[in-house]
């Protein structure tokens, strides 16, 4: 991972980096990197690893919902229960900063499941990033219409206005004499609830 957030941070001369990570990616000796290269960081903390005392006095701490409270250890790193990091962020931002990371975990399931980005039977650097590509699109697109959905007050999620799209049958009438086409999306009452998607206007406002 290091190598990458290296890569990444001189490829776009970025000065204000803050690498969020899931406990699972990160360990003591990642960290004493990042902060030897001069990098901060904000990861998921677990009560195992830290000291006894500090656990102890993790668990003793009143709970109240939407508060955290702050340990600094001795190594200079601040432990909010329960994250981990060593920038002087407010608390607040440091929740929400990690807060965000639930969009890139569903952006990986939406992408593995949904969009199955696995080019298993590619074997060249330039078939598989073709591949990676069209599926980012694919992602890009599945996005989209999940916003779509939301801004039309349409409670379905992006998988289910599909499968109830595929299920709409659509006719075209091509008059003989002037050759205009006519289309309608014939819609049964059960699929009604995505008539919005068929408004040629929305598309034309989004």
């Amino acid at each position: 991972m290091l190598p990458t957030i290296i890569e990444f941070i001189q490829k776009y001369k970025l000065e204000d980096f803050v690498v969020v990570a899931d406990s699972g990616l990160m360990n003591n000796a990642n960290m004493t990197e990042l902060e030897t290269l001069g990098y901060k960081y904000i990861i998921g903390a677990k009560i195992k690893n830290e000291r006894a005392e500090v656990g102890q006095w993790i668990l003793q701490q009143p709970k109240v919902n939407c508060r955290m409270v702050e340990y600094k250890r001795d190594d200079g790193r601040r432990l909010l229960v329960g994250y981990l990091t060593n920038t002087d962020m407010p608390v607040e931002q440091v929740y929400d900063a990690y807060h965000n990371l639930w969009n890139v975990e569903s952006a990986f399931r939406i992408a593995k499941s949904k969009i199955k980005t696995r080019p298993m039977f590619h074997f060249t650097r330039k078939r598989i990033e073709a591949h990676v590509c069209i599926c980012f699109i694919a992602l890009k697109v599945y996005k989209e219409l999940s916003q779509i959905l939301k801004s039309s007050d349409i409670k379905l999620s992006v998988d289910k206005m599909l499968a109830l799209a595929k299920t709409i049958t659509t006719i075209q009438i091509k008059l003989p004499l002037n050759k205009t086409v006519y289309t309608k999306a014939m819609l049964m009452p059960r699929q009604m609830r995505i008539a919005k998607l068929f408004d040629e206007n929305l598309w034309g406002t989004q």
